[in-house]
């Protein structure tokens, strides 16, 4: 089309309903596409398709549908060429964290990213690092919604789980620049209208942490500069302006 796009063909699939399409991207080339899939939006299924260059393989279920809902699906290629996905899913009493890992042709069981609770813990996003890849979500606290970082390795697993953020630290979202040695992570601190530019290192530490004001209704759009600062941007409504403030 006239943007210098085109349109790929549909994966095989035996399901009416697709909702959520993410593509999979390694040095540059789109080698998947993951997605959510089912008859009714309580009763989606996690669902992957390999890219071979022409189209797409046949789909494969990485997790069927559940007896709850399972959304805010995340996928990552990781610097070992294997795929890593996280998601929400209902166990019956509050949304959990799930993951699985495809390495070769086959996924591991889905499972919880982190240890059984009674609370929500909602909107998961993965990013690739040096040594695995870093997640980040928002867990319910009984009061409010605040942010949480979790890193992995291969050989470890899942481990070192913090909190970022305060209160109504919520919508975290991952922006990956090859001048950094690791990704960046933004998530919107609500009780103070503001968000955080989280700078990782290659393992997923933080590295540092910079607070920016903004329209705390509109996600910000990451920038880095020529000296590799990062910064947060927002178009003005009805102009093409950007603002920010840290």
């Amino acid at each position: 089309n006239e943007k210098g796009m085109k349109e790929l063909p549909v994966p095989p699939s035996g399901s009416a309903t697709a909702v959520s399409p993410q593509p999979l991207v390694e040095s540059g080339r789109l080698v998947g596409l993951v997605w959510l899939e089912g008859s009714d939006p309580s009763a989606l299924g996690v669902r992957a398709a390999a890219w071979n260059g022409g189209g797409f393989t046949a789909a494969e279920w990485v997790s069927p549908a559940l007896d709850g809902s399972q959304l805010a699906l995340s996928g990552a290629v990781l610097a070992d060429g294997s795929w890593l996905l996280v998601w929400s899913a209902f166990d019956g009493g509050d949304d959990e964290i799930l993951w699985s890992r495809r390495d070769g042709t086959s996924w591991t069981a889905p499972a919880r990213l982190h240890p059984d609770n009674q609370v929500p813990d909602i909107t998961p996003v993965v990013a690739p690092t040096a040594r695995g890849a870093v997640a980040a979500w928002s867990r319910y606290d009984g009061g409010a919604y605040r942010g949480r970082l979790m890193r992995f390795e291969a050989d470890a697993g899942w481990r070192d789980e913090e909190r970022l953020g305060g209160a109504g630290s919520v919508f975290p979202f991952f922006a990956v620049d090859d001048t950094k040695s690791g990704p960046l992570l933004v998530f919107r601190e609500g009780v103070e209208g503001r968000w955080d530019l989280i700078e990782l290192g290659g393992r997923g530490e933080v590295r540092s942490r910079t607070r920016w004001t903004g329209d705390p209704g509109r996600r910000p759009v990451v920038q880095v500069g020529a000296g590799g600062a990062a910064r947060l941007e927002w178009v003005a409504r009805g102009s093409a302006e950007r603002s920010s403030t840290p």
